[in-house]
């Protein structure tokens, strides 16, 4: 008795587009060059950013403010080193500020913004 055993012949690869490898090195070059552009980026962030609004929130509740909320957001003034601006602040309570805050660079490169705020 013998024990034949059958094998089949490997089927060849099926050839890999070549488009494909140009789309993937494609859209890897340009991820690529978004993340170096984004962090050389050395412009501020503007007056309706996130990163200003969250600051200010943080800056209102160390004052013991809290559920305050920020309107007509405006740029005043811009230059390479800093942004002014200008928002509307209601308070829970019915009471409306005029504030102003700048947005800047600290002298270790982190983004700043100082804020005040009064009566209108």
């Amino acid at each position: 008795m013998t024990n034949a055993v059958t094998t089949t012949p490997d089927q060849p690869a099926k050839p890999r587009s070549r488009i494909w490898s140009y789309i993937t090195a494609g859209s890897s070059f340009i991820i690529a060059a978004i993340a170096l552009i984004k962090f050389f980026d050395t412009s501020l962030p503007g007056c309706a950013s996130t990163t200003a609004n969250t600051t200010i929130q943080s800056i209102l509740r160390e004052k013991n403010v809290t559920g305050a909320t920020l309107s007509d957001k405006r740029e005043v003034s811009k230059d390479d080193s800093e942004i002014r601006c200008a928002a509307r602040m209601s308070t829970p309570d019915g009471a409306r500020f005029d504030m102003s805050y700048r947005v800047f660079r600290g002298t270790d490169g982190k983004t700043m913004v100082a804020a005040e705020w009064r009566r209108p």
